[in-house]
């Protein structure tokens, strides 16, 4: 007991000692303000550092900041006293020179590096590294010597050096590695990996199709087959418009390029002739047709056309679809497809944000796991119904703080009679693992010609995951009935 309360006085004595020749009060202060800075810059910056905005993040966030802040007036400090080149040459040569005892602080920074999040081993290995570089006024190396009573001061300064670079070198290596997509050991520890394995695409039910993605497709100059032939006026309702141009898209693809080319402004002409060439037969099986609204700016909107047929027996049978999503914008030759960078740009982070709910946006853009489905459409703007028919849709999975899973389902009564949702079967697989398959026993009142999103939760205790990399709904199934 004596001697743990001789090394917590010798402790306390190396902090206060690296104070000398400083006022403590206008020190204490710096202090304070660094510390504030800091906090304000992890509100901004360390979703961008940690793939979890949970509380032990928050605080290696809100340190590594700390230590950068410090460790660059620290430096600043040292280089203005004098000296600097020939302490930097001695931290420098302690660093590489790894011979026991030193080694041993090498191998121990390399494990706790990898226990640890990446930003924060790297920012605390900064601030180690100045440490290293002030000698004898390292606070670090004064509670070291304060604690070993002043034993083999140059044996704690090489051990300090030798911790140093091992958390460099292993922070440095797991920083790589993480931006590339591979897990890391704290990654498994805290639950999830890097944003990378969290995000999620867009996915669309197994059994619908798309045209192919021209996304890639680069230029915006204007296609020598632009022209003033109004396919559809400038006057058409927005839908209407979509509509129109789609159905016409479709049947003139393979047959008629001359016409086909007139559906087009400002796109090049490879980009029209992967276009042409694609077949569309798909969609001429299908005798019924939405328009979902995913973006829209002035005169440019992103919309999806989706063909489909309900079968007799629905909802039991599930139906069938496939879908197309392109840009048009309009001018003074009225609406026409138009496909390239600057269209895109324009409404690209609207479209990215599309099938989001208020809370599936935020924890996408707070790094939890997250997953869209079915079609891009903006939720909060746009009502799409099949005719005569119920739709009933999983369009986001998210985590949230607590690890729940959430799912939003879209539900919209295209029928004339006000329906009853009773019920809701969800099966989900994440490659070859299930992830969960759960029965959401419900009461929803959905009126004719009216739509809605409900949010289904299921608690974190009947989980065994926390996040997912890719995935899939393989089976979905729901039931209501008429209310007269």
């Amino acid at each position: 007991m004596k001697k743990l309360k001789e090394i917590l006085t010798n402790a306390l004595y190396g902090m206060l000692r690296s104070y000398e020749g400083k006022r403590f009060v206008p020190s204490l202060i710096i202090k304070l303000v660094m510390s504030l800075a800091s906090a304000i810059i992890t509100a901004f910056f360390a979703s961008t550092l940690f793939s979890r905005n949970n509380t032990a993040n928050q605080i290696f966030a809100a340190l590594s900041f700390y230590f950068l802040i410090t460790a660059v007036s620290n430096l600043i400090t040292e280089i203005k006293r004098g000296g600097f080149g020939k302490r930097l040459k001695t931290a420098l040569g302690n660093m590489v020179r790894l011979k026991p005892p030193a080694l041993w602080f090498f191998l121990a920074a390399i494990v706790a590096a990898l226990l640890l999040p990446y930003a924060f081993v790297l920012s605390l290995a900064f601030s180690l590294f100045v440490s290293a570089v002030s000698g004898e006024n390292s606070m670090l190396l004064g509670i070291k010597n304060a604690v070993t009573s002043g034993k083999s001061p140059e044996r704690n300064g090489k051990g300090l050096a030798a911790f140093t670079s091992g958390l460099i070198v292993c922070g440095l290596i797991v920083c790589i590695l993480a931006n590339l997509g591979v897990p890391t050991l704290y990654g498994v520890i805290d639950g999830s990996n890097s944003k990378k394995a969290t995000s999620q695409t867009e996915q669309v039910d197994k059994d619908n199709t798309s045209v192919p993605d021209t996304s890639s497709a680069a230029g915006s100059t204007d296609s020598k087959h632009d022209n003033k032939d109004v396919i559809v006026s400038g006057n058409t309702e927005i839908r209407k418009a979509a509509q129109t141009l789609t159905d016409k898209f479709i049947e003139y693809a393979g047959k008629d390029k001359k016409s086909f080319e007139k559906l087009f402004r400002n796109t090049e002409s490879s980009v029209i002739e992967q276009y042409y060439n694609t077949s569309y037969d798909n969609f001429k099986k299908y005798d019924k047709s939405l328009i979902a609204i995913a973006a829209e700016d002035g005169d440019s909107v992103w919309f999806t056309a989706l063909y489909y047929q309900i079968p007799r027996n629905y909802p039991s049978e599930k139906e069938k679809s496939v879908y197309l999503s392109t840009i048009m914008t309009r001018g003074s030759d009225g609406w026409k497809i138009e496909w390239n960078d600057d269209a895109r740009s324009r409404l690209q982070s609207d479209y990215d944000n599309a099938g989001f709910t208020y809370n599936g946006l935020e924890a996408k853009e707070q790094g939890y796991a997250w997953a869209k489905f079915f079609i891009p459409f903006d939720l909060n703007n746009t009502m799409i119904f099949y005719e005569n028919a119920v739709m009933c849709k999983v369009t986001e999975m998210y985590t949230d703080i607590n690890n729940n899973v959430q799912i939003t389902l879209y539900v919209s009564n295209g029928t004339d009679k006000d329906i009853g949702l009773t019920g809701v079967d969800i099966t989900t697989v994440d490659g070859d693992t299930k992830l969960f398959s759960k029965h959401f026993d419900m009461e929803q009142l959905v009126v004719k010609d009216t739509a809605t999103a409900y949010t289904l939760t299921i608690p974190s205790e009947e989980l065994d995951f926390t996040t997912w990399s890719s995935p899939k709904i393989t089976d979905f199934k729901f039931s209501y009935d008429s209310v007269d």
